[in-house]
C-alpha cells in the first residue's frame, strides 16, 4: 500500500512538473512577440545560435551568392572560428563565449577573406559552410540543394581529410542529419506556403529553442549589469592574457578524448566504407565542374597522432583517391597535410582542429598556393552570374 501511494505521488509529482513546462512554452509562445528583444540589448558576437538548421536554411533561403563558399566539416570551421575570435574587440572571456557559441554555426572566415581580398585586389565574400562531423556524402547532397538554389560562386573551397570518409556508425551514407536537414529544406522549398507544413513538435520545437536562448541572453544581460554596476567590467586584456587567447594549447584530456573517438570511427574501418566515400568526393566534383563552379580540394592538416589511428592502408588509400580524383576531374589540389610546418603541440586544439595560430598558418599557405597556380583568378574567369 506504502509503495502505491509513493509511486502514485512521484508520477503525479512528474505530471505537474511536465505540465508546467508544457504550459511556460506555451505561455511564452503567447507573450512573445511582447518581450523585448535581449538580443538587441548585448553583443551580437555572444548571442548563441541554433547549429545546423540556422545555418543550412540562412545559406540556402538568401538571395545573395557568396564569391567563394568553404564545404567541409569542423575542420575547415575550426580555423575560421579561432582566427576571427582573435581579432574581435572583445575581452578574452567574451571571446572564449563567442567561441562556445559559434562553434556548430559560424559562417565568416574573415581573416581568409582579407586576404584573398588583399591578393586579388576584389573585396571577396566568403561564406563558411563547413558543418561538424559532415562527411563527403553529406556535402554532395548539400551541393546540390545549393545549385538548385541558383548559387554560383567563382570557387569552392572543399576540406577534406580522412575522417571525412569513414564513420563505421553510419550504415547508409546519406541518412545524417546533414542528409535529413537538407531534405526538409528542399521539401519546404517546394511547397508555396512552407507554413502549411510546419508540423506541432516543430513548432514546439522552435519556441523552445527560442526559449532557451533568450534564457541565455537574460542571463548574459544581467551579468553585464551586475559587472557594471559594482564597477568590475572586463578589464583590458595584457599581452599575456591575448597570447593565450589566440593560441589555445591541446591538453592531454583533449587528446585522449579524441583517440577513443576517432578509434571507434577507424578500428572498424574498411575500404568498402573508404571507396564508397570517395565515389561521393568525385560525385563532388564533377557536380561542380557540370555547373562551371571551380572548385578545389585541400587534403586538411591533422596530428601525427591523428594519424596514427588509421591503418597505413587505408591511409594510402585515402591519399591516392583524392588525388586520383583530382588528376581524373582536372581539380585543382592543395595538399597541407604533407608538409612540415604544423606543430601538434602549438598549432592544434585536440588532435584535429587548428587553433588561431595555427589557422594563420593554414590561411597564408591556403591562399599563397591559390595565388601561385591562378585558382582564383581562373574562377572569377570562368563563373558568369549574371545568368541569375
Amino acid at each position: 500500500m506504502n509503495f502505491s501511494i509513493a509511486k502514485l505521488t512521484n508520477t503525479f509529482r512528474a505530471s505537474t512538473c511536465l505540465q508546467l513546462f508544457v504550459l511556460l512554452i506555451a505561455l511564452y509562445a503567447v507573450l512573445e512577440p511582447c518581450l523585448p528583444n535581449f538580443a538587441q540589448m548585448i553583443k551580437p558576437e555572444l548571442i548563441p545560435s541554433n547549429s545546423m538548421r540556422v545555418k543550412i536554411t540562412d545559406f540556402l533561403s538568401t538571395p545573395s551568392n557568396p564569391d567563394i563558399v568553404i564545404m567541409g566539416s569542423s575542420l575547415v570551421l575550426a580555423p575560421a572560428l579561432h582566427c576571427d575570435a582573435a581579432m574581435l574587440p572583445l575581452s578574452v572571456k567574451e571571446k572564449a563565449i563567442f567561441r562556445k557559441n559559434q562553434a556548430k554555426s559560424y559562417t565568416k572566415a574573415q581573416y581568409l577573406e582579407d586576404l584573398l581580398s588583399e591578393s586579388s585586389g576584389k573585396n571577396l565574400n566568403i561564406y563558411n559552410l563547413g558543418i561538424p562531423s559532415a562527411m563527403a556524402a553529406d556535402n554532395y547532397i548539400l551541393l546540390e540543394e545549393m545549385i538548385a538554389c541558383n548559387k554560383r560562386p567563382d570557387l569552392i573551397i572543399l576540406g577534406l581529410a580522412a575522417r571525412d570518409f569513414i564513420n563505421c556508425a553510419r550504415v547508409n551514407p546519406e541518412q545524417s542529419p546533414l542528409c535529413d536537414e537538407v531534405r526538409r529544406f528542399h521539401k519546404e522549398r517546394n511547397y508555396t506556403n512552407a507554413d502549411q507544413i510546419r508540423s506541432v513538435p516543430t513548432v514546439i520545437g522552435e519556441n523552445i529553442g527560442a526559449f532557451k536562448n533568450n534564457l541565455v541572453l537574460i542571463k548574459s544581460l544581467a551579468n553585464d549589469i551586475v559587472c557594471e554596476w559594482r564597477q568590475k567590467g572586463f578589464k583590458p586584456e595584457t599581452q599575456s592574457e591575448q597570447a593565450l587567447q589566440e593560441v589555445v594549447l591541446p591538453t592531454r584530456d583533449a587528446i585522449e578524448q579524441d583517440r577513443i573517438k576517432y578509434s571507434k570511427f577507424f578500428t572498424d574501418a574498411t575500404p568498402q566504407v573508404l571507396r564508397g566515400q570517395l565515389d561521393y568526393a568525385d560525385r563532388i566534383v564533377k557536380l561542380a565542374n557540370k555547373a562551371k563552379i571551380p572548385i578545389v580540394i585541400v587534403n586538411m592538416p591533422v596530428t601525427s597522432t591523428h594519424k596514427a589511428l588509421l591503418s597505413p592502408e587505408l591511409s594510402s588509400m585515402y591519399q591516392n583517391g583524392i588525388e586520383n580524383l583530382a588528376i581524373r576531374n582536372d581539380c585543382a589540389l592543395i595538399d597541407l597535410d604533407s608538409t612540415s610546418q604544423f606543430d601538434g603541440d602549438s598549432d592544434f586544439r585536440d588532435s584535429v582542429h587548428l587553433n588561431a595560430k595555427g589557422g594563420r598558418k593554414f590561411y597564408n599557405e591556403l591562399v599563397a598556393q591559390i595565388v601561385d597556380r591562378h585558382i582564383l583568378t581562373k574562377g572569377i574567369a570562368s563563373t558568369d552570374k549574371a545568368i541569375h
